[in-house]
């Protein structure tokens, strides 16, 4: 027989679970055969498990949704990036008892970021995060992948959704620097010159060195740079789209 303290909890489990029947096993006692149903007297309930609050998380990263339900067969899971305003459905039809879902963090900016459960036969939300989290775009570079970069003064430029244009410079051996290419005068997209050794603005004329220094005004401040993580056992760098000033130019 199972002792009463875990047969307690065991009672527990099952009034406010989806229902149970099974071999029970608690801390290698002795097994039991329980079967029953779901008293449900409290009605359907879902709670989703922290961290649901307050986290930063990166574009293609995967990120587990989890809760806890009763009496609730399934859910549509939904996220917001404006703080609730409006939803998107990332998993129409999850049983409940799964506990979890599996997500891939898309590649969109946002410190608003919520989720919510919807009980799916009253359409009605039974959860919601308690706080907002941070979504932040996340660029994954295999150098082999990329010769330009191959050698110290290397420069590749792209062009990303998520990111714009923005260009790479190897700087040393394990170093580099990542400018977003907008003037920091007026905001205008830079072109590049003289062989990609500056950057000119097309809209009042500020010139920028090829690793970002202001040359010629009316521009000020250097062009930004991107936040970034190199690997070099693996070759890979990350780029996260966060911008700062460059610490020195």
């Amino acid at each position: 027989m199972i002792p009463y303290n875990r047969r307690f909890f065991l009672e527990k489990l099952l009034r406010f679970g989806a229902g149970f029947t099974g071999l029970v096993m608690l801390n290698g006692c002795t097994a039991e055969y329980v079967s029953r149903q779901p008293i449900c007297e409290e009605g359907p309930f879902l709670k989703l498990l922290p961290p649901d609050a307050g986290l930063t998380l990166y574009g293609g990263d995967e990120h587990s949704i989890r809760w806890v339900a009763g009496c609730v067969d399934f859910v549509r899971i939904e996220f917001s990036r404006n703080n609730g305003i409006n939803w998107v459905a990332i998993a129409e039809k999850a049983r409940a008892a799964a506990g979890q879902f599996s997500w891939e963090v898309p590649q969109i900016s946002s410190d608003l970021t919520l989720f919510r459960l919807v009980e799916i036969s009253s359409n009605k939300v039974l959860a919601i995060s308690d706080a907002p989290m941070v979504l932040i775009p996340k660029l994954l570079l295999v150098l082999k992948n990329h010769p330009e970069l191959g050698k110290v003064g290397g420069t590749l430029t792209l062009d990303r959704p998520a990111f714009g244009q923005f260009s790479i410079v190897r700087t040393g051996e394990a170093t580099f620097k990542v400018l977003n290419l907008n003037c920091t005068h007026s905001g205008c997209p830079v072109d590049p010159e003289n062989n990609g050794e500056s950057w000119l603005c097309p809209c009042h004329g500020s010139q920028f060195s090829k690793l970002g220094c202001v040359l010629r005004g009316p521009a000020r401040r250097p062009l930004s740079v991107y936040d970034h993580k190199f690997d070099a056992n693996s070759g890979q760098l990350i780029v996260y789209n966060i911008l700062s000033e460059p610490s020195s130019c």
